[in-house]
């Protein structure tokens, strides 16, 4: 067969209704992306090099392929009749997979999305094709080596020429991005309700702060004068509902401090007081109360009611002291751990401690780290403004808590950013 023969051949197919209506739905798709874009003011670059063999004469289909190779768009289409299921290689990549190397099949196709999310995709394209109407879903897939990936489903009902569902037709794309940036702003946006919902009743500015917050106000209590600042944890940090449970116990805390007293949400079960113009004899009483109560309380956030263990550490400063905001709140975390070490209910530090002792204290737990495999690895996206797009991942070496949860490193260290380079690394 010869270079005519290929094209004669080519000249005589006829494409089928499956091939029509997934040109017509990316063709579509293209469009409406591209309207959006001018109306939206944005520059537009084109996809246009001459040495493109896709560009110049180039025909229809060609073009549509290459726009949804750049767009991560995949098409599967399901032949009633055959009971064939086909899909583009755009959608092999999308499942992590070469192109034909994974033989198309309704059970390969199931297999391959998320075991939590194949259940609702059976009932949304057993819907479609019962009612005859179009519908759309985001679910996951599993890639090669456990890699999930989040895809958005347009599933559409083919009709023959006697006007009866002859199959269904599937475009699906990557939004793997846009999904975890939306997973981010929701948990963004359950903090702040907590800090509000906590806050409700109070006066402006008596809330609960982020540790941030409590960090700069800690650091205007010592330029101010003198003071003492009191750390709690609580155990255990999770049921049902945390989120609740956390904004329970803030509150708690918030009404059995002083009025003047500065309270915050330092981490997962881990809430600060910050008492300013106080002794260490009457802030030690202070948080005896606070911590005996905190045990003696039945919190209710889900079904059942939840006792806390809970510990407090104190750590007492003077006016224009050396040590930072960051310090004391290491120490009196690391005040908090020993009296849980030691089965008491609170340890009190008259002073802050020297930087060498804290210093060792915490190489000491490192090592403890070290030799009882208490690390993870904590990825965080890295996104790039100009695209306005996630496109690396940066990789992070965490220590755990007792809850098995990543200790931030401004908790490990007076230079967070130093002791955080040196266990880093990053990848596209």
């Amino acid at each position: 067969m010869d270079l005519d023969d290929i094209l004669a051949l080519a000249a005589s197919h006829k494409p089928t209704v499956f091939e029509r209506a997934s040109a017509s739905r990316n063709t579509r798709w293209v469009q409406q992306q591209y309207a959006r874009a001018k109306a939206d003011g944005r520059d537009l670059v084109g996809d246009v090099d001459p040495r493109d063999p896709l560009n110049g004469d180039t025909g229809e289909i060609p073009r549509i392929t290459r726009a949804a190779q750049l767009a991560k768009l995949g098409t599967v289409r399901w032949d009633a009749a055959t009971n064939e299921v086909t899909w583009s290689d755009e959608m092999s990549l999308i499942f992590g997979r070469a192109p034909g190397v994974v033989r198309p099949c309704i059970e390969t196709l199931y297999r391959l999305v998320h075991p939590d999310d194949a259940r609702r995709v059976r009932e949304a394209t057993g819907t479609a094709w019962v009612r005859r109407t179009a519908t759309e879903l985001t679910c996951r897939v599993v890639q090669p080596g456990g890699i999930t990936r989040w895809v958005h489903c347009y599933i559409e009902v083919l009709t023959g020429a006697d006007g009866e569902p002859a199959g269904l037709i599937g475009t699906t794309q990557d939004v793997t991005e846009l999904e975890l940036a939306r997973q981010e702003r929701e948990r963004r946006a359950r903090r702040r309700a907590i800090v509000e919902q906590a806050s409700d009743g109070l006066g402006p500015g008596d809330g609960p702060r982020d540790r941030t917050a409590f960090s700069d106000e800690i650091d205007r209590a010592r330029r101010a004068g003198s003071g003492v600042l009191l750390v709690i944890a609580t155990e255990p940090q999770g049921g049902t509902d945390p989120d609740r449970l956390c904004a329970l116990v803030a509150t708690f805390v918030m009404k059995l401090a002083r009025r003047n007293d500065i309270c915050g949400l330092l981490g997962p079960g881990e809430f600060g007081v910050l008492m300013p113009g106080i002794g260490l004899r009457p802030a030690t009483s202070l948080a005896q109360t606070i911590v005996e109560k905190l045990r003696a309380q039945l919190f209710v956030a889900g079904p059942h009611g939840l006792r806390l263990g809970a510990w407090g550490g104190l750590v007492r400063f003077e006016a224009h002291d050396e040590s930072s905001s960051i310090d004391l709140l290491i120490d009196a975390e690391s005040a908090w751990r020993h009296a849980k070490e030691t089965g008491a209910v609170l340890k009190a530090l008259p002073r802050p401690a020297p930087a060498d002792e804290r210093q060792e204290a915490w190489r000491t737990r490192v090592r403890a780290a070290v030799a009882g495999n208490g690390f993870t690895l904590y990825t965080q996206p890295i996104l790039d403004l100009r695209l306005n797009q996630i496109t690396r991942q940066e990789i992070l070496l965490r220590t755990l808590n007792d809850a098995g949860n990543p200790v931030p490193p401004r908790r490990c260290s007076t230079s967070p950013s130093t002791s955080t380079r040196r266990c880093r690394s990053t990848c596209g």
